[in-house]
């Protein structure tokens, strides 16, 4: 299984969270960590705003280490798919939520955030919260 770490708990890796840590030093020898590019990208939107480019050697160790996994024209659709449905609903959530909900889908991963109150909202999502299990 392909665990995707949401820019929250990358940020709580990152800071040393002890229980993350722990969690991913326990996985399974056929699980691996996934990254999507947008939460590398937000990562990097910390590192420049807040001047502290040393925290991208972090990063960088982390990306190689891990799938990076990449929007495609499936995950498009299906983010599309998960967009139209939200707004029917009246529970609209930010584009980045949705993108990287569309390529967790994608690779039939799950999804490793503390922001369950937004991820929860979309249908055949796999959410995991490691900062509370």
């Amino acid at each position: 299984m392909i665990y995707c770490l949401d820019t929250d708990i990358l940020i709580e890796y990152f800071r040393g969270n002890e229980s993350i840590k722990i969690r991913i030093e326990n996985l399974r020898e056929d699980d691996s960590i996934g990254l999507s590019w947008l939460s590398v990208y937000e990562f990097f939107k910390g590192i420049f705003d807040s001047g502290k480019l040393e925290e991208e050697g972090f990063l960088s160790a982390l990306v190689n280490s891990s799938i990076l996994m990449d929007e495609t024209y499936e995950s498009s659709r299906i983010g599309g798919e998960i967009y139209a449905s939200l707004r029917k609903s009246g529970a609209l959530i930010n584009d980045a939520d949705i993108l990287i909900a569309s390529i967790v889908k994608n690779h039939d991963a799950v999804l490793v955030t503390n922001n369950e109150n937004h991820f929860k909202r979309i249908p055949g999502l796999k959410i995991e919260n490691w900062l509370t299990s």
